[in-house]
This record gives C-alpha cells, structure tokens and sequence, in this order.
C-alpha cells in the first residue's frame, strides 16, 4: 500500500514501515497507508494508521488490523466536500461503534486496540490519536513527539491505558492540525519501539534521510533498523514503525482548481448558431459582464443542455475563476431533485466552461413579478424546497452563500431547483493550517452580515438568506434597509432594525412574522439552531406565537410606528408650549 505520487504540482510523499511479532507468540500490531491518485491526493489527502491490540483482549489482533484497513477505505469514501476532521471523527465514530458491539453481541469477545493516524494534505498535517501509540516529527533537525499516552501508572512500572478503541460507547479522540515543510519525517511507532528508544538514537537514524530523496524500501529497511534496535534493547512487546517523508508539499487552497484553469481558453461570446466542441447554441439566456449562458444542443448525442462560460473581463482574476470552476466541482458531487446538476466541460475540450442540465421553468424573481404577494401556503411550499436543498449542502459541509430570487428557478408544477455554487464555501477548501480568507462572492442584499463583515459562514447565513428571500417573496420588501455597496454595510448590528412584515401584508399570521425575525436576525447567535425549527414554525399555526408576539415590546414589533407616534407626541409636545 506505499507508493511515490509523481504528480509535481501536487504532494510529494513517500511511505514506509515495518512490524514484528518481536518476544511474543502473535503480532497484535498493524498498520496500513495509502497515497491515493492525484485527484484524490488534492481532496482527502494521504493516510497512514497505526494500531497496537490490548494483548488482554481476546480479538486484539483482529480489532487493530481491521481498524487500520477499514479507517483508511471508510476514510476515502467520505464525501471531497468534507473536512479532514469531519471525515476522520466520523470513520472513527463508526469503528469504534462496531467494535464495541462486539462485545455487546458476545461478553467473552473483546476488541480493544490502540489507533493513530496522520493525513498528509496540501500543506496541512491532520492527526487523529487514541491510546498510547506515538506520532513524532523531525522538522530542521528537531525531533517532537506529536501526541500524548493516554494512560497512569498502576505503581512500578505498569501504565493502565485510559483510552482505546471498543472500550466504550462514547470515544473521545485527540485531534490536531499542524503545518508541514518540505523535508518533514513524520514517525508513527508503537510503544513497544517508542518506549525502548532513545530520541537521541531515533534522531541520528532519521537524520540519515534529510538529505536524499528516499524510496519507499529506503523507509522500510529504515523501520526496521528502529525495530530491530527496540528489541535489542529489552522490548519484549509487538513492535511496528512506520516513516513518512514529506518531499514537496502542495499549495494550499484549491491547487486542482488552479491547474485545471491555467490549461484553459475563455471563448468569446457566442451567437446563435455557433458551435463549441459539440454543442450548438440555440438560445442566449444570460448576457452580463460576469458571465455568458446559452442553451445549447449536443449534436453529436442530441440532447439539451444548459452551457455556461465566465467573461472575458475576468480573464486574469484567479479568484473568479476558481469559484467559476467551483460550480461544476460541486455540481459533479450532487444528486438531488431540489439541486442542479453540473459537469466539467469534456475533458479534451481547450475551452473553459460548464454544463447544467436544461430546467423548463423560469427564476423565482420572473415569478416574483408575476405573483406579487403570493397565497402564504404557496410561499411556505418554496420554503420547504429551499430549506431541504440547503439542508443537502449542509450534510456536505457546503454552505450555499448566494441564495437569491435570480438563482432559484421554480418549473410550472411549483419544483424549486437552487443554481449557481460560485461563491459557495467548501469545508475541505479550508483544512489547511493558514487557510485562506476569501473575499465575500455572494450578493450584497441577501449576504448575512457576519459573511460581510467577517468573512465568516456557516449554514445560519443561508437560513439568513432563505429568510430574507421568503420575507421579499411575501410582501415585496426588504425587512431591513437595502444595502447597494460595501460602504452602506452597518456594523454595529444593534442598529439592524428588522421590519415586521405585517407593514406590508396585514394577512400575514404572527408565527411567520416571528419566525422570518429569528431566521434573519443580524445576530448569528440569535438565529434557529436547526432548519427544521425554522421550517416548523413557519408552517404551524400554533397559538403559542401569539402569546410570544405581545412579549416584544411595541418599539421593536413595530419600529416604523413606535417613531411615526414618538414624532406625532413631540410635534402635539412643542405645539402645546408654543401656544403658552
């Protein structure tokens, strides 16, 4: 399982280990490693695991070398939207589970065993640690132990361990990311090697590679020279040692995305009747400064499809274009009724762009215009829609970041479908040490304010954004003051002052006026916890709302009319003392 990727623009790793029975009868150890493809090497990264079996379980061998192979092949088939951390908690989570189970199933089967694991990604090392196994680093010729044992001492010598896998219910693991350089060796080992070692001996071994380009049976025979040394030097555990050298570490943020639109060509403008690739265009949708759409007809294979291509006037603006490339990375990964589909352009194609499959229907603001203050019940079926769209993102650890009326197409039969994933945010984007903030991509009107003050989101400033949506949807209106540019963005959110939606349409029950004020309150905090709390109280009728609704005060229920009223009694105030 150990190999030397050759991709230069990408990590640069290699991989190498040993283990041994040692003085025992059966070698309770295990370990496993994987450095996956390209693609995969840019989205979840590689992984080595160790693990080291309770020799006072009857199942320990089996417990360690199913927990290292089955972490690594759980570990990729994680979604690419994930971060490593979610990913590697919930492999975990679900290891640990089974093994437990085992012995609920059977009192005299016990699986216990130790488990660390490391994923090298980007620029970023993703540590996950239970027991006392040990993941040490040399950097610039300094060796540091990486992660602590997880035991006591039980008098003498002995140490009882106080955290293992299979041993409870609930598994509390030690995570931690750290930045990596070229020339990094990380040293995964178990106690048998790390206990019987000295860090000065483990340092003039390992400085031995610093210098050379090692193969992953340089590493091998490396891991074996620390395990025979461990056993010379009265080990009489299992013991397994497992090297990883960090060549050339990859650039953070979105390094496939990058390389993908360095060996492309942004066509011009398209007319009807004009061909790229394959497809002909049959319709111009969109025209604008920032991007051009077509409806478009594959000859080849006559079928329909939606093709999209960025301006020529962000040729040089990578961040753009990384969102523009975005989309189809995430269209690709999505299967949802409420979700478009998109895909990359064919892969010989010189020519940036993307396909989208072809919706009968029109935007949510064409049938804004058409349907001015809708029946509530109609209103409260898009809500639903959006909300379990959004809800899919959310599983994804993606955050939408652009719902507005132009991006939510809804067909004659009422079927939501949200579009457009430019600015969305990505979980795995982000795993790096020094993760990169990006400028705010979402438009201004529907941007929740920490996304435009802090550059910071999660799935409560889609639930901001839904609100706002459903709020202008209902009655026409914005419930706070229009934002037009950055400068008019208000920082101090006591001064957002949320207007009740009962200004606007009188017919509109009190629950929903509650419930759009908490969805879209200024303050991240003070939003709902859950989408499915939003979307009940806007769709229930109960009578607890109204009982809710006389706790507000008057001034901020109904902000317009408590000043209209202040003013009218200042006026009759100074009217009177003129008249004295």
């Amino acid at each position: 399982m150990h190999k030397k990727n050759q991709n230069t623009s990408s990590l640069q790793i290699v991989i190498g280990g040993y283990s041994t029975q040692g003085a025992k009868d059966e070698n309770q150890d295990a370990f496993a490693a994987l450095i996956p493809e390209h693609s995969a090497l840019s989205n979840k990264g590689a992984c080595a695991v160790i693990a080291d079996g309770l020799s006072c379980a009857n199942n320990a061998a089996q417990a360690s070398q199913l927990s290292v192979t089955q972490f690594i092949d759980s570990f990729y088939a994680t979604a690419d939207t994930w971060s490593v951390q979610k990913s590697g908690a919930k492999v975990l989570t679900s290891l640990n589970n089974w093994l437990y189970g085992q012995k609920k199933s059977n009192q005299t089967s016990q699986w216990l065993t130790t488990l660390s694991a490391i994923v090298c990604k980007s620029s970023t090392a993703h540590i996950f640690h239970v027991g006392d196994c040990r993941i040490a680093r040399m950097q610039n010729n300094i060796l540091e132990t990486l992660t602590r044992e997880h035991n006591h001492s039980s008098g003498g010598n002995s140490k009882v361990l106080t955290r293992a896998m299979g041993a409870d219910n609930r598994l509390d693991v030690d995570y931690e990311k750290i930045p990596m350089m070229n020339g990094d060796i990380f040293i995964l080992s178990s106690d048998g090697v790390s206990n019987h070692l000295t860090n000065k001996y483990i340092k003039k071994q390992i400085s031995t590679l610093l210098n050379k380009v090692p193969s992953r049976i340089d590493l091998e025979k490396l891991s074996k020279q620390l395990v025979d040394k461990a056993i010379e030097s009265g080990s009489t555990d299992n013991v397994t040692c497992l090297l990883i050298k960090i060549e050339k570490i990859a650039v953070e943020n979105q390094q496939e995305l990058n390389q993908y639109i360095e060996n492309k060509v942004i066509p011009p403008p398209l007319k009807i009747g004009d061909k790229i690739d394959t497809f002909e265009v049959q319709q111009i949708i969109q025209h604008n400064t920032r991007s051009h759409i077509y409806r478009v007809k594959d000859v080849k294979n006559n079928y329909v499809k939606v093709l999209k291509t960025p301006s020529l006037n962000f040729t040089e603006d990578k961040q753009f274009l990384r969102s523009f490339i975005q989309e189809a990375w995430i269209g690709e990964r999505i299967k949802h009724t409420n979700l478009i589909k998109v895909e990359f352009a064919p892969i010989d194609s010189q020519f940036l762009y993307h396909l989208s499959e072809y919706i009968e229907g029109q935007s949510l603001r064409q049938w804004m215009k058409h349907n001015p203050k809708p029946d509530i019940y109609k209103a409260q079926n898009i809500l639903k829609q959006l909300i379990t769209a959004v809800r899919v993102l959310q599983r994804m650890e993606i955050v939408h970041l652009d719902i507005r009326p132009e991006n939510i197409i809804i067909d004659e039969k009422g079927l939501i479908t949200l579009i457009d994933y430019g600015a969305a945010k990505i979980r795995s984007f982000d795993d790096g040490y020094n993760a990169i903030k990006q400028i705010p991509m979402g438009t201004l009107e529907y941007s929740a304010p920490e996304y435009l003050i802090e550059h910071r989101a999660d799935f409560k400033s889609d639930m901001y954004s839904i609100a706002l949506v459903i709020y202008e949807l209902l009655s026409g209106q914005y419930p706070y003051k229009l934002i037009k540019n950055q400068y008019e963005i208000n920082h101090n959110l006591a001064l957002w002052q949320y207007k009740t939606i009962r200004n606007f349409r009188t017919d509109c029950p009190i629950g929903i006026d509650l419930a759009l004020r908490q969805a879209c309150s200024a303050e991240h905090k003070n939003r709902y916890n859950a989408f499915s709390e939003f979307e009940a109280d806007m769709c229930s009728g109960d009578i607890k709302h109204v009982a809710h609704y006389k706790e507000i005060s008057f001034m901020e229920r109904e902000p317009v009319k408590f000043w209209k009223l202040v003013s009218l009694f200042l006026l009759l105030a100074l009217m009177l003392v003129a008249f004295k």
